[in-house]
C-alpha cells in the first residue's frame, strides 16, 4: 500500500487513515445542471512516487460530455480552489450547449 497523508498532509498510519477516510473524505460537492461535482481527500498518494509533494486529493466530474475529468491535488486549499475551477467549467459547458448552434430543434406542426 502507497504512504497515507491526512488532510494537512503529514504521514499518518494504514490505521488511523482508515478511521479518517470513513468520516472526513468528502471536500466539496456541487450539482451544475447535468453535471456533479465532487472533491473528496483520497488520503493515498496518488502520484504513484512520480510527483512531490503528494497528491492526496481528488476532483471529478460526472455527467454528460465532461464524465470522469478529473484533476488531483496535494493540498486541501489547492482542491477547493480547483474544485470552484471544476464548477465553472460544468457551467461554461452548459453554457456553451445552450448556444442555438448546440440546440436541436425539433421542426413544428405547419412549418415548412
Amino acid at each position: 500500500m502507497s504512504r497515507c497523508y491526512d488532510r494537512s498532509g503529514a504521514e499518518i498510519s494504514e490505521d488511523e487513515w482508515a478511521r479518517r477516510w470513513k468520516f472526513e473524505r468528502e471536500v466539496a460537492k456541487d450539482e451544475v445542471g447535468c453535471y456533479f461535482v465532487s472533491t473528496v481527500w483520497l488520503g493515498l498518494d496518488h502520484s504513484w512516487g512520480v510527483a512531490a509533494p503528494p497528491l492526496i486529493f481528488e476532483t471529478m466530474i460526472f455527467g454528460d460530455v465532461l464524465d470522469q475529468r478529473c484533476e488531483r491535488w496535494s493540498t486541501e486549499a489547492e482542491a477547493l480552489a480547483g474544485h470552484a475551477r471544476a464548477v465553472e467549467i460544468c457551467g461554461n459547458a452548459l453554457a456553451a450547449s445552450m448556444h442555438p448552434q448546440y440546440v436541436k430543434h425539433s421542426p413544428t406542426e405547419g412549418s415548412t
